[in-house]
């Protein structure tokens, strides 16, 4: 019997995401073909996601559309979207079975896969939708010029419509700004970023004594090392996200799942991925304060500042 979810996005705001030839770009006609609940990836890593298969254009010769929907809390804005796309109310059960043969309307969007070029799965729109219902705001000039338009806020200000924007469109604006936050970077955190952003005045970028570039700031790895501060439930579910096994036998887990992400962030960033020799020591002394280390008497140089700072790194929790 094919499993029956039940779900609740009621808090969530309304509209926030075969064969070989590639398909077309932008708004396009979806069916779906696969749709099935899953806690398992296919190289064995745990999930806690529906997987769903489109059919775009009722055309056989196009391959067909993978999207994955995450069931966590992290993910409810796109569970909202999903069930938003297929007229379904925003609190319910689903179950997966009776969704194939659906349709629905998907705004294709051009991505990637193994450094080639390659169309994937953006924002998730009703059947009768149409391009201007997910062009943004209809004052500005430039979503008439592109049914695939990426927004930017330039012009827009503290204004900027972040909740019309999808998963990809967020997350690049967020990146580009190098922004942080406290915990899972997930869409509504990364929205109340950006508009946090949006209102404080540009400053200027100064140079340090130590020649540092303009502007910049130390962080630790935008923050996404201190995952102490992060609630057990966010730290497994960052891990599961990345698809990371964790170790066996008793203990903490959220103790284990910190110890595999740390791990993941020094392999995916090579070398320890900070860049420490670049801080003066005025910036390396009250980075290591900040954090509560115990530093040892005597004279504290940079060398011995650093060593503390990637001696804190490297412990697993």
């Amino acid at each position: 019997m094919a499993k029956v979810i039940e779900y609740d996005v009621s808090e969530v705001e309304a509209g926030q995401a075969g064969g070989a030839g590639e398909p077309p770009l932008g708004i396009q006609d979806a069916e779906i073909m696969i749709c099935r609940a899953r806690d398992e990836k296919r190289d064995g890593s745990p999930a806690n996601d529906i997987e769903v298969a489109f059919k775009i254009n009722d055309d056989d010769d196009l391959r067909w559309l993978y999207e994955y929907v995450g069931l966590g809390e992290g993910s409810d804005w796109k569970l909202r979207e999903f069930t938003d796309a297929l007229g379904l109310p925003p609190k319910g059960k689903i179950d997966p079975q009776k969704l194939i043969g659906k349709k629905i309307k998907v705004n294709i969007k051009q991505g990637q896969y193994e450094g080639a070029p390659r169309a994937e799965v953006g924002r998730m729109l009703k059947s009768d939708a149409t391009v201007e219902d997910d062009a943004g705001p209809q004052d500005d000039p430039a979503a008439d010029i592109d049914p695939d338009f990426t927004p930017s806020i330039e012009g827009v200000g503290d204004t900027a419509s972040y909740d019309e924007w999808d998963a990809d469109d967020v997350k690049g604006e967020f990146e580009d700004r190098k922004l942080t936050v406290s915990g899972r970077k997930t869409q509504a955190a990364m929205i109340a970023a950006l508009r946090e952003d949006d209102a404080e005045p540009e400053a200027e970028a100064e140079a340090d004594a130590s020649g540092a570039a303009d502007g910049f700031t130390p962080t630790r790895e935008d923050d996404d090392n201190k995952y102490d501060d992060w609630d057990a439930d966010e730290v497994t579910a960052e891990a599961s996200d990345r698809g990371l096994t964790l170790g066996g036998g008793r203990g903490n887990a959220k103790a284990k799942a910190i110890k595999a992400l740390r791990e993941d962030d020094t392999a995916q960033n090579g070398d320890g991925g900070d860049d420490y020799d670049t801080w003066d020591a005025e910036t390396l002394l009250a980075e290591v304060k900040d954090r509560g280390i115990s530093m040892p008497r005597g004279k504290k140089t940079s060398e011995t500042l650093i060593g503390l700072l990637r001696a804190h790194d490297a412990e697993p929790f």
